[in-house]
């Protein structure tokens, strides 16, 4: 941690939260995250990686689709929906060929509004921001995540502001948005909203 910070960098411990890594780093010049895992020994002793550590270093978080049969997902359901939860997309397969997709309910959310963001075509003031109470007078949460991702699509609101909204944590947003090819912009539209950015990883 202290070596990142010597590097400029923002680190925040995340090993209690089953990402596959300990330290999410964010550099500040690029605004490019770096998930870092850490080991101890001495030297010449080998190193060990377990299958949650493997997969977020080898692919992109992405592509990292986990392929299950209709048998294993039977047999192994818990474990199954824990990848799942873990944001580990899963494809359910019959005779080799995928039949459906399993995924994290936010990342579902998150994918729906973008696509209802680019076919309903808004005309929100891009300066208007969003104020909680528009987002809470949606009862369901799909309708709230709509309304979130359109405004913040459109430069309404940043991604910190998008977060709080959204109740996730801004960190957690930005690495899904990257995981799921959702722009991140790094440049809010506002005074405020690059304050809010700012406080969001001094908090972080």
């Amino acid at each position: 941690m202290e070596a990142e910070v010597g590097l400029g960098h923002h680190p925040r411990g995340v090993s209690r939260e089953n990402l596959g890594y300990d330290i999410a780093s964010l550099e500040s010049a690029t605004g490019r995250l770096r998930a870092i895992e850490v080991k101890g020994g001495l030297a010449g002793d080998s190193l060990y990686n377990t299958q949650n550590a493997y997969y977020p270093t080898k692919e992109r978080p992405m592509t990292a689709v986990q392929r299950v049969s209709r048998t294993e997902l039977a047999r192994n359901t818990r474990r199954v929906l824990t990848d799942v939860q873990r944001r580990r997309t899963t494809l359910i397969e019959s005779h080799g060929k995928a039949k459906a997709a399993v995924l994290d309910i936010i990342d579902y959310r998150i994918l729906r509004a973008v696509a209802r963001a680019h076919t309903h075509v808004a005309g929100a003031d891009p300066e208007g921001g969003l104020s909680a109470g528009e987002v809470q007078a949606m009862e369901e949460p799909q309708a709230r995540c709509d309304l979130i991702l359109a405004r913040y699509l459109q430069g309404s609101i940043g991604l910190s502001r998008a977060a709080e909204l959204l109740d996730v944590p801004w960190l957690e947003l930005r690495t899904r948005f990257g995981r799921l090819d959702v722009p991140v912009r790094t440049a809010p539209p506002g005074r405020d909203e690059v304050v809010e950015d700012l406080l969001a990883v001094d908090a972080w």
